[in-house]
């Protein structure tokens, strides 16, 4: 089992645009379209399995969230590091570049799938001049 970082050593060694929440290191990677998170989350599927340490990845409209942490020791360890650093190389490999992650602005609505609302109305509304429904 692999020894916990202080958080010293996490801060030092945390990659760019990653960042620690709790016990786990965090980078949300945005992209133009949204085949091309797709494609960054078969990657980095290919390359958690080859280090046999597995992110949890949260794919969403052109952004993927990944979460890394080692759970058998509790919290943030050097393969949690490690992976990180091999998450940033596997991408730019496949020639897919990232935005850099902004966080959504205040009062930004990221519309989701359409949904079709009804309007009910009472059956006494809909009478004809004869009076029938």
């Amino acid at each position: 089992m692999a020894d916990l970082l202080s958080d010293e050593e996490i801060e030092a060694q945390l990659p760019d645009d990653w960042e620690r929440d709790g016990d786990e290191i965090v980078r949300t990677y945005e992209f133009d379209e949204y085949l091309d998170g797709i494609g960054f989350a078969a990657g980095a599927g290919g390359v958690a399995e080859d280090a046999w340490h597995h992110p949890e990845m949260t794919i969403g409209w052109c952004e993927v969230e990944v979460r890394l942490t080692t759970h058998d020791a509790g919290g943030i360890t050097e393969n949690d590091i490690d992976m990180a650093g091999r998450l940033v190389v596997s991408m730019y490999r496949r020639g897919v570049t990232p935005r850099p992650f902004q966080p959504p602005k205040q009062g930004y609505f990221r519309a989701g799938p359409k949904r079709v609302t009804t309007t009910t109305t009472s059956p006494t509304s809909q009478r004809t001049s004869s009076g029938r429904v």
